[in-house]
């Protein structure tokens, strides 16, 4: 999990910013006979390259930063009150131990990527429920050091490329001409795109004249259970009933097997014998494979991938930042 709070939020604001947020819009990056090559000369997949390795760098140098922070903190505390370091970072940082509760839903929710049994992961998976909210603790601290004042960041975030996306024939809904669209590359037994699905949902019932989202699927778990509702998705537009399936199926996130895409289209009342057909034909696969080739022709390996105005956002805490920066950028375009 990320720990970095200033750097990764300031690229997300400025990737909502629009196209005057940095000085070097087009840096130049070498020169071949003559000709000089720049960002914009480079396919979308290493335009997005080269940004995940500045983000990655400047994210890296804030995670140093915090904790550099953080130990000023604790040792101007620890001055001024004359106590010890050690007991002023142990008071910032205390928090209620997990329970037995707590810990084994943790555990549910990750049981195939934990692989082993409860009783063998049960103190580890404590102690990083424990390290968690000792993280968001000393974030809590560096924010309202922020709010105060108290900091300022010298980092300068560095700048998303703008890329042309195919959105082309792909389902969208909100506004006709918005203001701001966010395209959004998502896997159907994703989480976080679960997550993200959900306040993009309320983001357009209170935007619905500004806020178009478009929806793309990238289904990159190998169970391949993503893969066949994706493409019961499909089958479902042909019946006109495409956004009811896509909230339908993350809804029931937790419950999707092979069988998914028929049990979604009967819960829906759709037509069962034309759904049976459609998820036969092979335009429909095509259809999956299509969006899927856009992830791929943009470098994409995983979700959700999401886009503001055709710039990558970059976030650790998509139910509070994703609504922070669709809503500047929405104020930012009048």
């Amino acid at each position: 999990m990320f720990r970095s709070i200033f750097p990764l939020l300031a690229a997300a604001l400025l990737a909502a910013s629009g196209p005057s947020a940095a000085a070097d819009e087009d840096p130049l990056l070498f020169r071949l006979d003559g000709r000089d090559y720049r960002v914009s000369d480079l396919p979308a997949r290493l335009a997005l390259a080269r940004y995940d390795l500045e983000f990655e760098h400047h994210f890296k140098l804030g995670q140093l930063i915090d904790d550099a922070l953080f130990d000023a903190h604790v040792a101007g505390l620890a001055a001024t009150t004359g106590r010890e370091p050690a007991a002023v970072r142990a008071e910032l940082l205390a928090t209620e131990p997990p329970t037995d509760a707590e810990v084994e839903t943790l555990y549910a929710a990750n049981r195939e990527r934990i692989g082993a049994p409860l009783d063998q992961v049960r103190t580890r998976i404590a102690q990083f429920i424990t390290a968690q909210r000792q993280e968001g603790r000393k974030r809590q601290v560096l924010l309202a050091l922020a709010g105060e004042g108290r900091f300022q960041s010298a980092q300068t975030a560095p700048t998303p490329p703008t890329i042309d996306i195919a959105t082309d024939g792909f389902p969208a809904r909100g506004a006709t001409q918005p203001k701001v669209t966010v395209v959004e590359f998502a896997d159907y037994q994703c989480p976080f795109c679960r997550a993200a699905a959900g306040v993009l949902h309320e983001l357009l019932a209170s935007n619905p004249e500004t806020l178009r989202v478009v929806y793309i699927d990238f289904p990159i778990n190998p169970s391949g259970i993503s893969r066949t509702v994706a493409m019961g998705a499909v089958c479902a537009a042909e019946q006109d009933r495409y956004w009811d399936y896509h909230d339908l199926a993350f809804e029931r996130q937790r419950q999707l097997d092979a069988e998914a895409a028929t049990t979604l289209a009967g819960l829906l009342s759709l037509d069962s014998a034309t759904f049976q057909n459609c998820l036969a034909k092979p335009e429909t696969a095509a259809q999956v494979a299509r969006a899927e080739n856009e992830a791929r022709r943009l470098g994409l390996d995983s979700t959700p991938s999401l886009f503001l105005n055709g710039r990558r956002l970059i976030l650790q805490d998509i139910q509070n930042e994703l609504p922070r920066v669709v809503e500047a950028a929405i104020e930012a375009a009048g």
